[in-house]
């Protein structure tokens, strides 16, 4: 990632045995694998190097197993942030995964779509996602410095296709 004088590299690391767990079954079928990446780095195919309107872009990608922001200046990639899954979430609230994606895509954090007898569940779920935006938050705020990235023009939520009423709010 190029900076004003100097270059800045983000690694990631992966311990072996996931490793072999995760990719033996593709390089036994297929006999080799070509390259291997990180999922959030996939939103960089979405922008035209040579496009005009680049912005400064957040993708917030929660899903069952993996979760992330992904934070773009200018159209170009600077940063990932990890976030909890939808797994971990539906942990930390006391219900399944599939009842958790039910409740954030119907309800989301609107206090208006809970019942009253739901007031602990929504509290609950308003705790986790406040602290999931407020990682993010810290997160640009530190990119801030190093990036020079003065505002982040556009928010996007990948939540399996659906929406989370309320979320873009917090």
């Amino acid at each position: 990632i190029p900076l004003d004088d100097e270059d800045f590299v983000e690694s990631y690391a992966i311990e072996v045995d996931i490793l072999d767990e995760k990719f033996t079954p593709y390089a036994k079928k297929y006999g080799y694998i070509d390259l291997i990446f990180p999922s959030a780095l996939s939103y960089c195919a979405l922008y035209d190097p040579e496009a005009l309107d680049a912005k400064n872009d957040l993708y917030i990608h929660i899903g069952v197993h993996n979760a992330y922001a992904v934070i773009f200046k200018n159209g170009q990639y600077i940063s990932t942030r990890t976030i909890s899954t939808l797994d971990e979430i539906a942990r930390k609230i006391g219900v399944d995964t599939v009842k958790i994606r039910e409740i954030l895509s119907t309800k989301g954090i609107k206090d208006e779509l809970y019942k009253d007898d739901e007031f602990v569940q929504m509290s609950d779920i308003q705790e986790e996602l406040s602290k999931l935006v407020e990682r993010i938050a810290h997160s640009i705020e530190h990119k801030r410095g190093i990036f020079n990235l003065d505002t982040v023009h556009n928010i996007y939520l990948d939540f399996e296709g659906l929406d989370i009423p309320g979320f873009l709010e917090l």
